[in-house]
């Protein structure tokens, strides 16, 4: 998704869907870094790993709502 202006593209469509007062976007990239580590649920297709780690989705969910746990 590099090069994406969300402003122009993104956060129109989902002030457009939930409403502005509804919204609120956070930008946080890391670039390269798999789904798992931004999923709670995820699983593997097949087999038991890699198993999900998401530090990443925690960590943004905590600068949204410091009270998040």
């Amino acid at each position: 998704m590099a090069g994406l202006k969300p402003e122009e593209s993104f956060i129109p469509e989902i002030e457009a869907e939930f409403g502005k007062e509804n919204a609120i976007i956070i930008k946080d990239a890391h670039s390269g870094q798999p789904i798992r580590r931004w999923y709670k649920d995820w699983k593997p297709q097949e087999g038991h790993e890699p198993k999900a780690h998401p530090d990443l989705y925690d960590s943004l969910m905590f600068r949204v709502n410091p009270n998040y746990s």
